[in-house]
């Protein structure tokens, strides 16, 4: 992945190691809902939903 950053994607003018960014990002999200979830089954209360 490292080795595309010197390669340009050219309808964007991006890196194409750019198009990897998205996968660490959705991992970190995930690991923080589940740390979420495990510190609210610690506490013995419920994660409430941030939709109405």
């Amino acid at each position: 992945m490292i080795g595309l950053w010197g390669y340009a994607i050219p309808t964007l003018g991006l890196p194409r190691g750019s198009a990897f960014l998205p996968m660490p990002v959705a991992g970190a999200m995930i690991a923080g809902f589940t740390l979420e979830h495990i510190y609210a089954l610690v506490k013995g209360t419920d994660v409430d939903p941030s939709w109405p």
